[in-house]
């Protein structure tokens, strides 16, 4: 597992949280940048005013702030399901404004965890390996190592409704690693309770 470097803001919009001790080549591949994002929706509410904001490679990165104030709408704008009218976001230098959601090398981790129930951890973890037909050494290989990067190998045989909430995030959370290669959007991230 990579190494990871924490920085969190207060609000949205609370500026540049790139790290300085990260080679520029390495900031690069992976970063998402967001310049001047502003997004208004119809009805007159503005979500998100001159938002910026520079999120490294390999890095967490942490939106707090109240209800209502733009996080998961900036979080729709980077994944795809908002439109990106004013401003621009980039992830590896390249803008995907017009991009589709579908061909953005982003995915989402939704907060119901939407894992299979007729699954096990592993047959769940290992499903998005099987349908770009893996070779099955390698799928084994990797999901092995992703359940112990979590520590969950003690789960790999149960099935969803056998787990707690932060186990089922940690499985989603390899789920979708596993599809689009390390860049997820988190919206509620905090395991639900229900």
């Amino acid at each position: 597992m990579p190494e990871f470097s924490y920085a969190q803001a207060d609000a949205i919009g609370s500026g540049d949280c790139s790290t300085d001790s990260v080679p520029a080549s390495a900031q690069q591949k992976g970063s998402v940048d967001i310049t001047n994002i502003r997004k208004c929706f119809a009805n007159g509410v503005v979500a998100l005013e001159d938002v910026s904001l520079k999120i490294s490679s390999g890095s967490f990165f942490t939106l707090l702030g109240p209800s209502g104030c733009g996080k998961t709408t900036l979080l729709r704008m980077i994944g795809g399901f908002e439109p990106i009218v004013d401003g621009d976001i980039t992830i590896s230098g390249r803008s995907i404004v017009g991009i589709p959601a579908h061909e953005r090398q982003v995915n989402t981790v939704f907060q119901s965890y939407a894992l299979f129930p007729h699954m096990t951890v592993r047959e769940n973890i290992e499903f998005g390996l099987k349908m770009r037909r893996i070779p099955r050494a390698e799928r084994h290989r990797r999901v092995l190592e992703m359940i112990d990067s979590m520590q969950i190998g003690e789960h790999a045989e149960r099935k969803p409704n056998q787990l707690s909430g932060g186990q089922k995030q940690r499985v989603a959370a390899l789920r979708r690693i596993e599809w689009v290669g390390g860049r997820m959007l988190w919206s509620s991230c905090v395991p639900n309770r229900s």
